[in-house]
């Protein structure tokens, strides 16, 4: 009966063993993370089941020790069943070992594989961003935009932790295993260009934003000096030249005022013309633009100068007019005086 037993354990023990290293000597050690956890669950049920039967080795050693020690067996077979199973028992053990310790390298690749492609996802997302053509079409537009670019510095100044410790990873990962070492590096390597782009692409529209918003500060002036010349353009349209003496007196006045005041907006115009200038000379991304601006100031003030000169001359004109008909009226007025006087004579 003991043998009976001893034969039916090892014939049970023998064939589990094969199951187990048919298991053990599997390859597969995932595709990805999700593969790579759930073939780790599995493994793990696995050593359970070995470790479960340590009770069951044991008892069939029992049996072996107590079928040897009757001596009415064949001790030389049953001792060498006996070495057997527990030779394969022990290599079992090692098997499962060194599978966990694969299956948790893997687990740890695809790990790192995972917490890079959220890095790599991440920093996509902030290309869009930072890729962005919109620089604001008014002041406040770009001011705005400008808040909102610092906020995204100060994100990705404080994200860099985050790729640092992903590259350490990689790093790190490459040293303690010979696992997708070439992915590896190469991912790394994308990460670090891509990491590098991101930041000189937000460095970039922040100088652009910049730009921008001198080049708004640029525009504001320009449209001041433009609306005051075209509201002294349509007053030096009206055509009211003064019917009297006193009326011109008045409005040639009023042009010197309108020269003194010209003269300072004339000054202003040349600086913000030398400033436009110098923003052009600077490379400023809207040259096009402040170019046509400059050139427009130009013409409009070359068109009120035109318009002031020809106004001034028309009152002279005016003035002129006016003094020959008042003194012509006088010399008509002492004809008529001297003509009654002969005729009073006669």
């Amino acid at each position: 009966n003991k043998q009976r037993t001893f034969n039916a354990a090892v014939k049970d023990i023998d064939f589990w063993l094969g199951e187990v290293e048919g298991l053990l000597k599997s390859e597969d050690s995932g595709k990805d993370l999700a593969s790579v956890q759930n073939l780790i669950k599995k493994h793990q049920l696995v050593e359970a089941d070995i470790q479960a039967h340590e009770d069951r080795i044991r008892d069939m050693n029992g049996l072996a020790d107590s079928l040897i020690e009757s001596g009415q067996f064949d001790t030389a077979t049953i001792q060498e069943k006996r070495s057997s199973i527990n030779e394969r028992y022990e290599r079992v053990k090692t098997l499962a070992t060194y599978r966990r310790t694969r299956l948790n390298e893997a687990n740890t690749l695809h790990q790192f594989f995972r917490d890079i492609a959220d890095e790599e996802s991440w920093i996509k997302e902030k290309k869009l961003l930072v890729n962005s053509d919109d620089y604001g079409r008014d002041l406040t537009g770009v001011q705005n935009l400008r808040k909102k670019h610092k906020r995204l510095e100060a994100e990705l100044q404080s994200h860099e932790p985050s790729i640092q410790a992903v590259q350490d990873a990689g790093q790190q990962l490459m040293v303690e295993s010979n696992l997708g070492v070439p992915e590896i590096e190469q991912r790394l390597q994308a990460l670090e260009q891509n990491w590098h782009d991101l930041k000189r692409m937000a460095q970039l529209r922040g100088n652009k934003l910049e730009e921008s918003l001198v080049f708004q500060q640029f525009l504001a002036k320009v449209e001041e000096e433009e609306a005051w010349i075209s509201e002294k353009h349509q007053l030096l349209s009206i055509e009211d030249y003064g019917d009297t003496m006193a009326a011109v007196q008045g409005l040639l006045k009023k042009h010197d005022a309108f020269e003194a005041d010209f003269a300072v907006h004339r000054e202003r115009c040349a600086d913000i013309i030398n400033a436009g200038q110098q923003l052009v000379q600077e490379g400023n991304h809207h040259s096009d633009g402040i170019q046509q601006r400059l050139q427009q100031l130009s013409t409009r003030l070359d068109a009120l100068d035109g318009s002031a000169r020809r106004r001034k001359g028309k009152l002279l004109d005016n003035s002129a007019y006016l003094q020959f008909m008042w003194k012509a009226d006088v010399v008509e007025s002492w004809i008529a005086d001297k003509e009654v006087q002969v005729r009073s004579d006669d």
